[in-house]
């Protein structure tokens, strides 16, 4: 009984050892994840710091100078408004474009005529820059918030339009004939075969088409929209006030990486779970992609 009790004793320490090990080695590995991002920030910080001791504060005003400003933006009510109409500008002229791409797009696809078409008018439209439709803007809607969604709309449209068409285009036509052979139709054909090929072309197109929403919205801001970070950005230059700018850019990144780790990530992994569940080997370990 004795013998026996003390071998429960020493599992249970074992056990105990072993899942504090467990914890602490996921720990290590969790902050090791991070390792590549913060040696890139500190990189960027260094730059900074070494070439605004370079230059004058109105140049290039120093990391520190920037924290100041950026702090006094903190506590100041425009920062929540330009934050505001910058969001509205470019996530409401993303989702009209990123609606209206996929949807003309499986239009196309379905009828060849149409395609042929619609190609030449996107691939025409890709080769504008954004500058050109943000003066076409504001002869059509003047100053405000038409212009902006338009001009991101507009900007982002042929990108989704073209990746809708290249993933419906590279399904698999084996995949394709199994499906006949099985009879699948309707909901679950679009489900089981043509989503997964489509989403995982077309996803990437629409990550970048983010990014590019964020970029074209601010640029139209600062030529053409009275709100928004773009509009501060102006009205920082305009008063010579290169930290406000400076602190502005800063906001403006954090925003976009927040999109990214936050909500474009996780929607990718739940999207695509094939791609979560990949194992790699990394330095003689697994671990999830």
């Amino acid at each position: 009984m004795n013998n026996h009790a003390y071998f429960l004793c020493s599992n249970q320490m074992l056990k105990s050892v072993e899942n504090k090990r467990f914890a602490l080695t996921k720990v290590m590995r969790s902050k090791r994840a991070f390792l590549p991002e913060v040696l890139s920030i500190l990189c960027i910080l260094c730059l900074w710091q070494f070439g605004a001791s370079q230059y004058p504060k109105a140049i290039l005003p120093s990391p520190g100078e920037t924290l100041i400003a950026l702090m006094q933006l903190l506590f100041n009510r425009s920062l929540l408004e330009a934050i505001g109409a910058t969001m509205l500008h470019s996530l409401g002229g993303f989702t009209v474009a990123a609606v209206a791409g996929i949807s003309v797009g499986l239009l196309a696809e379905m009828q060849q005529f149409v395609k042929r078409m619609l190609m030449p008018i996107a691939t025409a439209l890709q080769g504008i820059p954004p500058i050109a439709w943000i003066v076409l803007s504001v002869l059509w809607f003047g100053m405000g918030n038409a212009n902006s969604i338009f001009t991101v709309a507009v900007a982002i449209f042929p990108l989704v339009f073209i990746a809708t068409i290249e993933a419906l285009q590279t399904t698999d036509p084996k995949l394709l004939e199994m499906a006949q052979t099985y009879k699948i139709k309707g909901w679950m054909l679009v489900q089981e075969v043509y989503f997964p090929q489509l989403i995982s072309i077309l996803f990437p197109a629409i990550a970048s088409g983010l990014g590019l929403a964020w970029r074209v919205g601010i640029m139209s801001e600062v030529l053409s929209a009275p709100t928004g970070i773009g509009a501060e950005l102006n009205r920082a230059r305009g008063n010579l006030d290169t930290a406000t700018v400076m602190a502005w850019i800063v906001i403006t990144v954090v925003l976009i990486l927040s999109g990214d780790y936050l909500l474009l990530r996780r929607l990718r992994n739940y999207l695509m779970p094939w791609r979560s569940q990949m194992i790699v080997q990394d330095r003689g370990e697994f671990r999830e992609c």
